[in-house]
């Protein structure tokens, strides 16, 4: 190989490591933007934004309307504490936590499961999908999960066998620690098209859903008595 050839081959080679390098440095600065161990603090001046109801509609069920419907739907009942450990995807939070009652299912108390909570960060905005707000440290909540879908012959790998989805972005999620009534928001403060200049995630970090549905709301309420009647009496 000519001395010419040699300098084009280091070029390009040069040039496809530094092409890595950029790439992993972008990666990183979307998802790592937001400090993930101390989430609540970083996000607390973030304009809330409720997304419209794809996501909704694609991966979860918003139109259960009884209670027994949800327990039915559910893979996993669990009453669960987050542990420290949460990782910030794309258009996800991948959350740890430690199961403190089991319900419905096969997980033990003390076991560690893996639950995506569908919401994201961006450009100071805090993105909800469909109305769900992200679990808090130090608060108990009573979750009701599924299983990842999978195709038919594939078999779990790696943690995939103990991480969930939430039912529904709605109805899956009861924080035990407050027992007062869901409040609505005030539809001229949120925009469902990604654009908020008003609402703060500090107003709603206690919310347990971000809805400006009346029905919505009610019906939340109400399954909640059914949840702390059902679990916690």
């Amino acid at each position: 190989m000519n001395m010419k050839n040699k300098i084009y081959y280091i070029i390009i080679s040069v040039s496809v490591i530094l092409c890595m390098i950029i790439g992993f440095w972008v990666k990183n600065s979307f998802y790592n933007i937001v400090d993930s161990q101390n989430l609540e603090k970083e996000v607390s001046n973030y304009s809330v934004a409720n997304l419209d109801d794809f996501v909704g509609k694609l991966y979860f069920d918003n139109n259960i309307k009884k209670f027994p419907e949800l327990q039915k739907k559910s893979d996993l009942i669990v009453e669960i504490k987050l542990t420290a450990n949460r990782k910030l995807y794309n258009q996800a939070i991948l959350s740890e936590a430690e199961v403190l009652k089991t319900y419905k299912g096969k997980v033990k108390q003390g076991d560690k499961i893996l639950i995506y909570e569908p919401v994201s960060f961006s450009n100071d905005f805090y993105y909800t999908a469909s109305g769900y707000n992200f679990m808090r440290k130090n608060n108990s909540y009573i979750v009701f999960l599924k299983n990842l879908t999978i195709p038919k012959g594939y078999k779990y790998k790696n943690d995939e066998a103990k991480t969930y989805l939430p039912v529904s972005t709605v109805f899956a999620k009861y924080n035990i620690k407050y027992t007062n009534k869901e409040k609505i928001l005030d539809k001229t403060r949120l925009s469902n098209e990604g654009k908020s200049n008003e609402i703060k995630y500090k107003d709603v970090k206690n919310n347990e859903i971000i809805s400006t549905d009346v029905k919505t709301v009610d019906l939340y309420n109400y399954f909640k008595l059914n949840v702390l009647k059902t679990y916690k009496q």
